[in-house]
């Protein structure tokens, strides 16, 4: 098993993250579209998920509450683009491109592709410009991210049993 890995290339406004999991795909596939599986791994440490709801098509919404453990809740509203089971799923905020203040949007793409028994997890989260993502970048885009992968690496331990 090897840890979240990230780059961020010096001249697109892109950063991907990659980690290869010990589970099938379908499994992973799963844990990454079913509401009842997301609130259970989602956020990283102290984190809860009291909203969680995925309408998985193109042009579905995803709305999800993450409440840290201060009490603060972060509300997100994502909108699903294309949707490939078990391998391919690609969401953006639903202000995408029109937001004009507060954190950047994204437009992400995550693959799953089988190797052997394990699954290569990519995503590429795309923004509307380099200073966009340098923005993301400061405020930690990442962290909650490679958090929520760690969570992920033992909620998987449970569910394939």
């Amino acid at each position: 098993m090897t840890a979240t890995q990230t780059e961020i290339p010096p001249n697109e406004p892109i950063i991907v993250m990659s980690r290869l999991y010990d589970a099938p795909q379908d499994l992973l596939w799963r844990v990454m579209t079913e509401p009842k599986h997301v609130a259970n791994w989602w956020g990283g440490p102290g984190v809860t998920n009291p909203r969680c709801e995925m309408d998985l098509r193109p042009g579905g919404d995803w709305h999800h509450v993450m409440r840290f453990p201060n009490g603060d809740e972060l509300a997100m509203h994502f909108v699903f683009q294309e949707i490939e089971p078990p391998r391919r799923l690609v969401w953006q905020n639903a202000d995408h491109g029109v937001r004009r203040d507060g954190p950047p949007t994204t437009h992400i793409t995550l693959t799953l592709e089988p190797e052997g028994k394990r699954t290569r997890w990519t995503m590429v989260a795309r923004f509307t410009s380099l200073a966009n993502r340098d923005a993301a970048v400061s405020h930690g885009f990442t962290g909650p991210i490679t958090a929520s992968n760690e969570f992920l690496v033992e909620y998987l331990k449970k569910v394939a049993q």
